[in-house]
């Protein structure tokens, strides 16, 4: 494993902690304006540990999306990431 993707994982475990540490609607709103649009570019990433370690957090946020139908995604910001990536 190299010394970035080292990195890489080492960020998106910071983020999948603070996911975790994240209680209302309004501050997981706050965490999906945040972080969801850069968790969606990194699916852009060749290293294989970073993509299953972003399906695992982006697994979890639906999960929690689905059960609060009051959360509001960041829909214009994720509509620039698909615009801006030759991924999706």
């Amino acid at each position: 494993m190299s010394n970035s993707e080292d990195r890489e994982l080492r960020l998106l475990e910071s983020v999948f902690f603070k996911f975790a540490g994240v209680s209302g609607d309004e501050e997981f709103e706050k965490f999906l304006n945040t972080y969801l649009p850069a968790l969606l570019l990194k699916l852009n990433s060749p290293r294989i540990e970073v993509q299953k370690k972003l399906i695992e957090i982006l697994n979890e946020i639906n999960k929690r999306v689905q059960l609060r139908s009051n959360v509001k995604l960041p829909l214009s910001m994720i509509l620039t990431v698909f615009k801006q990536s030759q991924t999706f």
